[in-house]
């Protein structure tokens, strides 16, 4: 696993049919010419998408065990920071774009939201290796955030307590197929 760069290509499907797994064979739903791509997006592969592993507040749970409180901070006032980090399949492996400035964003944001992120910076970068490892997975999309939880109500937010969460799953191409290529 290494923070490099490496451009990668995994397009998605689009036409005017959506295509859904079937019992034994394929079922074609029609759909507008023009929400094709919004669909095949949609409905794209996502094969550890609600599986596996995901880093919450330092320990690797299983995703379906990663929960918070419904009147946690965040739910009410949106109290929370997060990065949007792609990782890509390369001849020498995972290879996470732009790791590090990721992570010095994500803390830059948090900075201004006031919350002490309770890890170092490589700690964190670490933490998203693992989470990547762990899964298995080549390429995909990395989400780390964090976020005020269940606490006091009300707008003043700093009695309440800080979460850390780092989830990874496969993901390929959502902006379309020549997105890498053209920009």
């Amino acid at each position: 696993y290494n923070m490099g760069f490496s451009v990668g290509r995994t397009g998605i499907h689009s036409g005017p049919c959506v295509v859904t797994e079937g019992s034994t064979d394929f079922a074609r739903t029609r759909v507008s010419p023009i929400m094709a791509p919004l669909y095949s997006i949609l409905l794209e592969e996502r094969p550890l998408f609600g599986k596996g592993k995901i880093w919450f507040d330092g320990k690797m749970v299983d995703w379906k065990k990663a929960n918070i409180h419904v009147m946690s901070h965040v739910v009410h006032y949106g109290s929370s920071v997060f990065e949007g980090v792609r990782c890509y399949s390369t001849k020498q492996g995972p290879a996470i774009f732009r790791l590090e400035s990721h992570v010095d964003r994500l803390y830059d944001s948090a900075k201004v939201y006031r919350m002490e992120i309770p890890y170092t910076k490589k700690q964190f970068q670490e933490a998203i290796l693992k989470t990547v490892k762990t899964n298995k997975l080549k390429a995909c999309y990395i989400r780390p955030f964090v976020f005020r939880g269940y606490g006091a109500m009300g707008v003043y937010p700093l009695k309440n307590p800080l979460h850390c969460v780092i989830a990874a799953w496969s993901w390929g191409s959502y902006l379309g197929e020549d997105a890498l290529e053209k920009g």
